[in-house]
């Protein structure tokens, strides 16, 4: 095969990949971004666990709960105690 037809696949497969660099590290951070909000979550729920016990409001620590929050922010956690709440026993 001729350098000329090389340096052209080269360059072909040069950029095949700096696209799929560029098409995956978009998806790669959105995903990352919303593990770092559910962990953040997760603290805010210890956090909240550990200031309502004095005052006798506490929500579970649980995955679920701090998807919920992770995602929706103040109002998944509006939507956490009001669930709280209504299925109290």
């Amino acid at each position: 095969m001729p350098i000329g037809q090389q340096v052209i696949i080269g360059i072909f497969i040069l950029a095949a990949v700096l696209i799929a660099i560029k098409l995956f590290t978009a998806q790669i951070r959105w995903v990352l971004k919303i593990i770092i909000n559910i962990v953040l979550g997760f603290i805010s729920l210890l956090l909240f666990n550990l200031v309502g016990m004095s005052v006798g409001i506490t929500v579970g620590v649980n995955l679920l709960n701090s998807i919920i929050i992770g995602l929706l922010g103040l109002p998944g956690f509006g939507l956490v105690l009001m669930l709280k709440w209504l299925f109290a026993i």
